[in-house]
């Protein structure tokens, strides 16, 4: 037997098992530096199992014993010598072991254990030591005499600090041999060979990392940014994003540079010791490690798993990067964003989020926001190498036109090509040329092709082999196919060729429609009804070239997209002079229109009022001008005559409440609600409401105001006296961020909301939530306003002022005063066992959710004992009935996550298929799923004998609850494959192939429950998801909904949901049949966002 290698220190370094983990590490190195620079014996012990604990470190001298717990924190942690600690990241809080009583308990094992080796008096002393420092903003104990809580910096000094519990040299090494540790001679020799191969692994991925991302970061010039309502220089997004706990959403519009400054980030998080993972959000099928492994292969490395694995070996800290959010598909952006809330719990991630808009559930995350504005004039010349003051004003006119990033390099590149006024088409395609070079003519010809095949191919890339055929059949010279390769237009991902920009492809997709199909203003009409070009769109129109033609086709255009490009100038000077002599004409026609127009009584109006017919002069489609005027009212322009147009509307309705007053008395309705309703909220055919109708409605994209809006909206405030003014202004400010200015004039609104129009009463006490920062004595008067309105305004608005008010803290005493009614009411209910207080139960667990002091229910409720908590559930699961069966979805989640079979009775009535007629159908397919799966999670029974009497659509329904059921039963696994899910699966698979497809579409709706969306069983189930979705798309008009009377039940909502599925889920070969709807006239855009999803998935990570 060889003996073990004596140390050549002074210093004896034993171990139980090699260390594995840095944080160790690091203090191990620190130690041993510190005790090889004395002169006295020492011994250090690592990773030592005594008992059943696992002690990182044990340091021993002549006159200490300290032990060490070792930490790595990489986000910020909370916590004193009591209680727990927690840590704060983009997943919210979360619980992490109490290091100091977990150090104690290891110090007192210690000490126990030398007990049976020797004689011990008092004890060890011990430390928390946090190897790569504690983080900002962390809030931490610094321990006591027993243990003490520091970084490394702390450590020497408690090294020289004299303890209890010391023993000769002799002494420890007996503690050594009677724990079978083994000696070796330095740390060197001590650390695990995984961690070598782990260094190996890291230095190899962040040299690939860099090598393919820092020339990216490098063209990011410097910017301002909007961060925790301060400025923010690009130098510093770095460290402001690896310094924030929380996820940083960085957003803004499509080309303002978010991608290339998350890979500056990414490039910068390196310098800082970090492993960053950059991830595709357009990747993402459900599974995480799946879209981190094509990544990571793309940079030709490691999978993602391996160096996760690495990373966590290393304690290196990681920062997870999701680029283009909103390019997911939209049923899988709440799994992603839980996804990734998961991913930084378990590994301490930092997260930030590139996107166009905010996330629909980003309340899943802990998070800031980020926002890249749109590029400042400044930027847009250094991106330019322009100065607008002395260039060429062609240039210049061009270049303030320009609302992205990537165009302002755009214009700088091929601007002085172009004349004044050019559209954002013209813009690509003279940069295209320039790339191009000599070559130019033929090299647009072959990308115009390239982007032709795209769209034949319903695809958007194609691979190298294909593109290689393309130049062949076309003839292409060589030079051609060089000038191409090298004009960076086209990029290479694994074997497929794309464009290097969705907005390349749109361009060349608009050339390749112009050439082939746009000779008539009906083609290009006709053609634009095609989803192929519905991105293109705007390009197309930029593309023409005949006046003649650009006129015929605008005067017959209803599309309000391309309506709003044209008045925007993004189709140039032509098509902008255009749209806004027909947004001056609408404006004209629009003042006009209110100064004759007049009113009657008549039930096909809005609440007993309607507009006179022959009083209205705007046309059928003037609606389709309202969102170009939408945009330009965001940027200051026309409130001067919006407001002089809606006191003209006030005055006429003003005059029809005096004509018809008597007449409404006599029929018990309000002249001046009613026929404000009509003017302003439930008709559009007046021009004034149509404008009016279109803000307050909010189903519109919301863009970025421009610099001047802000100081016209106060001016419109200041000078705004008519009901109709104000109701426009409320929901103009909502996209605002004045409230504390114009508080001064919203507050009398308030104060006099008694003589207001309903709808307008409405609005005020909204926007009071938006208001809540007022500066007094606003915010007081505001608050006795929505006081004296609860005398007045009746119940079914009280509810509404109640949360106005609690938004501006007034109802905060009030609310900790009614906690003792709330606790009062409690002890009433869990006293009792009978019917009506069954039904008392279920109101106080209801008040949670829709009381004015809901948050006094909540904290009784979350505060009771859980036996107690269980019984108050179980009692309200048995007063809840039918029809008014809000949140009854979100008690049996809490029953079944309680796991107690005593529920079942009030679990079980609801586990009936639901009422098809219901007023709430959501709802009440909600309660339906979540009855099944509440069963399953208690491990009881499926209610007997539920087939009798059911149809094809009963059965699909069924079959999916019961899917539901077993994937919730804990002792079940695998439930895709399980025998027990079989019956249910050939239910769908073979007996229900009409309405599996609908029924599956409607476990994936958007419900309100305490935890967001539900995950949809295509989720769980994906391969039986796949299945009944191509069975579907191969019979598209024959599917069955269990709704069909219902918005839940379209043909089109089936069919949409199965592309979804399959560009989620699917294979390669499924890339077929999604194409085949790539031009249908209502799914086409589901399926070109599926057919994206797929080749992301499928294709590009090859």
């Amino acid at each position: 037997m060889t003996a073990p290698p004596q140390p050549a220190s002074k210093v004896r370094l034993y171990i139980g098992a090699p260390v594995e983990h840095t944080s160790e590490q690091l203090v191990l190195q620190r130690i041993w530096d510190q005790l090889n620079a004395r002169t006295e014996w020492a011994y250090i012990f690592a990773n030592v199992a005594i008992g059943s604990r696992q002690v990182d470190l044990v340091v021993a001298t002549a006159e200490t014993t300290l032990l060490i717990e070792a930490k790595d924190y990489h986000l910020p942690v909370q916590g004193e010598i009591n209680g727990r600690w927690v840590q704060e990241g983009a997943f919210g809080f979360r619980t992490v072991t109490n290091g100091y009583q977990q150090a104690l308990g290891a110090k007192n094992a210690l000490r126990d254990f030398m007990h049976t080796i020797g004689s011990v008096h008092e004890y060890p002393n011990a430390m928390v030591v946090a190897a790569s420092g504690i983080p900002g903003s962390s809030k931490l104990t610094k321990g006591d005499y027993k243990v003490r809580v520091g970084d490394l910096h702390d450590l020497g000094g408690l090294m020289g600090l004299k303890s209890g519990a010391t023993w000769d040299a002799g002494t420890w090494d007996q503690f050594a041999k009677s724990l079978s540790l083994q000696l070796v001679p330095d740390v060197a020799a001590a650390i695990h060979l995984d961690a070598r191969a782990s260094d190996e692994l890291l230095a190899k991925y962040l040299a690939a990392f860099e090598a393919y991302f820092a020339p990216y970061a490098q063209r990011l010039l410097d910017d301002v940014y909007d961060f925790r309502k301060g400025e923010l220089h690009t130098d510093d997004a770095t460290h402001a994003v690896l310094d924030c706990p929380s996820a940083v959403l960085i957003q803004g519009p499509s080309g303002c540079g978010k991608t290339l400054l998350a890979r500056s980030v990414a490039v910068g998080a390196v310098a800082r010791g970090y492993v960053p993972l950059l991830l595709s959000a357009n990747t993402f099928n459900g599974r995480l490690q799946d879209a981190l492994n094509a990544e990571a292969a793309l940079l030709d490395t490691s999978s993602a798993r391996d160096i996760l694995r690495a990373s966590r070996i290393r304690s290196k800290p990681l920062i997870l990067l999701i680029d283009g959010f909103n390019e997911c598909p939209p049923r899988l952006q709440d799994f992603l964003l839980r996804s990734v809330r998961a991913f930084s719990s378990r590994y301490q991630a930092r997260i930030a989020i590139t996107t166009q808009m905010m996330p629909g559930r980003i309340d899943l995350l802990s998070s800031e926001t980020l926002k890249v504005r749109p590029p400042s004039i400044a930027l847009k010349e250094r991106l330019a190498n322009h100065n607008l003051v002395t260039g060429d004003e062609n240039v210049s006119q061009l270049l303030r036109t320009a609302r992205s990033g990537l165009e302002a390099v755009l214009v700088g590149v091929a601007g002085s090509l172009l004349p004044a006024g050019a559209s954002r088409f013209a813009l690509f395609d003279a940069f295209s040329r320039v790339k191009l070079g000599a070559l130019a003519s033929e090299g647009v010809s072959l990308l115009c092709d390239f982007a032709g095949a795209l769209i034949a191919n319903a695809s958007f890339g194609l691979s190298v082999r294909q593109f290689d055929r393309l130049v062949a059949t076309r003839k292409y010279a060589r030079d051609v196919r060089d000038a191409v390769d090298q004009s960076g237009l086209l990029e290479r991902r694994g074997d497929r060729m794309t464009f290097i920009h969705e907005l390349f492809l749109e361009s060349f997709t608009a050339e390749y429609a112009i050439r082939n199909t746009m000779l008539t203003a009906e083609s290009l009409q006709a053609a634009l009804q095609l989803p192929r070009y519905e991105s293109s769109k705007a390009f197309i129109v930029g593309g023409l070239e005949s006046d003649t033609l650009l006129h015929q086709f605008l005067s017959s255009c209803s599309d309000p997209e391309v309506l709003r490009a044209c008045a925007d100038g993004t189709c140039g000077r032509a098509a902008q002079e255009w749209a806004t002599q027909g947004l001056r004409h609408f404006i004209t026609t629009m003042t006009r229109e209110t100064e004759g127009i007049a009113f009657e009584m008549s039930d096909r109006g809005f609440q007993g009022f309607a507009i006179l017919p022959e009083t209205i002069m705007m046309g059928p489609t003037s609606d389709t001008l309202v969102p170009s005027m939408w945009r330009l009212l965001l940027q200051g322009e026309f409130l001067p005559e919006m407001m002089t147009a809606l006191a003209s509307m006030d005055a006429a309705i003003e005059r029809s409440v005096v004509a018809h007053r008597n007449a409404a008395r006599e029929k018990r309705v309000s002249a001046s609600s009613g026929i404000f309703a009509e003017a302003y909220v439930g008709s559009r055919k007046a021009g004034v409401s149509q404008v009016v109708g279109f803000i307050h409605s909010g189903g519109f994209p919301r863009p970025k105001a421009g610099p001047d809006f802000h100081d016209a909206l106060f001016s419109a405030w200041q000078a705004a006296h008519t009901h109709g003014q104000f109701y426009f202004l409320i929901g103009l400010s909502k996209f605002a961020e004045i409230e504390s200015r114009i508080a001064q004039y919203f507050a009398p609104l308030v104060k006099s909301m008694r003589r207001l129009p309903y709808h307008l009463q409405l609005d005020v006490i909204d926007f009071c939530l938006y208001v809540n920062d007022a500066p007094e004595p606003f915010r007081s008067q505001i608050v006795e306003g929505l006081e004296e309105a609860l005398d007045y305004i009746g119940p079914i608005m009280n509810g509404l002022v109640f949360e106005a008010l609690g938004r501006l803290g007034a109802l905060d005493e009030a609310e900790h005063e009614y906690a003792d009614t709330v606790q009062a009411e409690l002890v009433e209910i869990i006293s009792r066992d009978d019917h009506d207080n069954n039904v008392n139960a279920w109101t106080f667990f209801s008040r949670q959710f829709d009381h004015p002091f809901s948050s006094a229910y909540c904290e009784a409720i979350n505060g009771m004992p859980l036996e107690v908590k269980l019984g108050l559930l179980k009692k309200a699961s048995l007063g809840a009935e039918p029809p008014y069966i809000s949140f009854v979805g979100i008690l049996l989640r809490e029953l079944g996550d309680a796991g107690d079979v005593s529920a079942v009775p009030g679990i079980m009535p609801w586990t009936l298929l639901p009422d098809k007629k219901h007023f709430m159908p959501q709802d009440a397919v909600e309660v339906f799923w979540e009855a099944h799966k509440a069963l399953g999670k208690v491990l009881a029974n499926l209610p007997a004998n539920r087939s009798e009497g059911l149809t094809e659509v009963d059965r699909a329904m069924q079959a999916c609850a019961d899917l539901y059921y077993w994937v919730s039963r804990p002792d079940v696994t695998d439930a895709p494959n399980s025998p027990l899910t079989l019956p249910a699966r050939n239910t769908l698979l073979k007996q229900c192939t009409l309405s599996a497809a609908g029924a599956l579409a409607l476990t994936s709706s958007m419900i309100l429950s305490n935890s967001g969306t539900r995950p949809s069983l295509a989720q769980a189930y994906p391969d039986l998801a796949i299945a009944i979705s191509r069975g579907a798309l191969r019979q598209p008009d024959a599917q069955l909904s269990y709704y069909e009377e219902t918005c839940l039940g379209g043909k089109d909502s089936i069919c949409s949901f199965c592309l979804l599925v399959l560009g989620s889920f699917g294979e390669s070969t499924d890339l077929a049949l999604v194409r085949s709807f790539h031009d249908h006239p209502s799914v086409g855009k589901a399926a070109l966002s599926a057919i994206r999803a797929l080749e992301s998935r499928t294709l590009y990570a090859s």
